[in-house]
Parts: C-alpha cells; structure tokens; sequence
C-alpha cells in the first residue's frame, strides 16, 4: 500500500507542505543551523507559534462589502435584459404580404 503521507516533523499530505514552506517564508522564520541553516523551516515557524512569538487568526470569509450586493445584482439584471433583447433581434421577422381583398370586414 502506497504511503499517502510525507514525514518530515509531521506526518501531512504532501500538497500541504508548499503551503507552510510559504508561510514560513512570509512569517520569516528560518532556521539558524543544520543543513537548512538560513532557509524558511517550518519547524521554526512551529516553534515560534508555541512560544507565542507568532498569533495564528482564523480568516473570515470573503464577502462583498455592504451595497456592493444590491449593485452587483442591477448590473447582472441590466445584462440579462441586454442579453435578451439581443437575442430577440437575432430571430428574423416573417413579413408576410397581404392582399387588401382577402381581407374579410369587421
């Protein structure tokens, strides 16, 4: 069975990794010795977030800012209605000619 796991301190799945070697990248911390000495480590990143040196914040989601709803609904409302009267232009017009004697009075 194939190891679905890359241990490096932790066991985690290997599209994980990149990710934390960015982070410890942008949070600066590297390693001061080994053979990685100078390099974004994650393991010092972890050490820093238990001695309290970096605070972990969960996002919050992306949304629109107030308003900008409401707004983002007019334009997609004007474009359905541009989108249609398009599409009406698009079929052709049956003319038919009529003859004034086939016509029956009111």
């Amino acid at each position: 069975m194939a190891n679905i796991f890359e241990q490096r301190i932790f066991r985690l799945p290997p599209d994980l990794w990149p990710a934390l070697e960015r982070l410890a990248a942008a949070t600066n911390s590297v390693a001061k010795r080994g053979p990685n000495a100078r390099k974004p480590s994650v393991g010092v990143m972890f050490e820093r977030m238990a001695k309290g040196e970096l605070l972990v914040t969960e996002s919050e989601p992306w949304s629109l800012p107030p308003g900008l709803a409401e707004q983002a609904e007019q334009i997609e409302h004007r474009q359905r209605i541009a989108e249609h009267a398009k599409q009406a232009r698009k079929e052709p017009v049956k003319l038919q000619q009529m003859n004034m004697l086939d016509l029956e009075p009111a």
